[in-house]
C-alpha cells in the first residue's frame, strides 16, 4: 500500500506544480485574468488540492487495515475526519473563487436577485 500512496503524492504534485502553479496560471493570464487575481486563484485551489491529498492519504491508510473487526471502526473516522477537517478545508477557498469568478462571468451570470 505505501506504493498507493506514493502514486497520489506524485499524482499531486504533478498536479500541483506543473498543470496549476505553471501551465494554469498561464492559461488564466491568457484568457484576461488579471495577474494578480489569477495567483490568488492559484493558491485558493492549492488549498483544494492540499485537502484532497491529505483525504486520499488517510484513505490509503484505511485501505491497508486487515483486521476486519477494525475496518468500520476506521471507516468511520475517515468519514468524520472528512466531514471534520477536509470540508471546512474545501469551502474558505472555494466560496473566494465564486465570489471572484463573478467579475469575470458573463452578465447573465451576475443575475442572481
Amino acid at each position: 500500500m505505501g506504493d498507493l500512496k506514493t502514486q497520489i503524492q506524485a499524482f499531486f504534485k504533478e498536479v500541483e506544480f506543473n498543470h496549476l502553479k505553471k501551465l494554469w496560471a498561464e492559461r488564466l493570464i491568457d484568457y484576461g485574468i488579471d495577474e494578480k487575481d489569477a495567483g490568488l486563484w492559484v493558491v485558493e485551489i492549492g488549498h483544494v488540492v492540499d485537502a484532497y491529498r491529505s483525504n486520499l492519504t488517510r484513505l490509503a491508510d484505511l485501505l491497508q487495515e486487515t483486521d476486519a473487526d477494525l475496518i468500520p471502526e476506521e471507516v468511520y473516522n475517515w468519514v468524520i475526519g472528512t466531514l471534520v477537517d477536509t470540508i471546512p478545508v474545501l469551502t474558505e477557498p472555494l466560496e473566494y473563487l465564486q465570489k471572484q469568478l463573478v467579475q469575470y462571468s458573463p452578465d447573465e451570470s451576475n443575475n442572481d436577485s
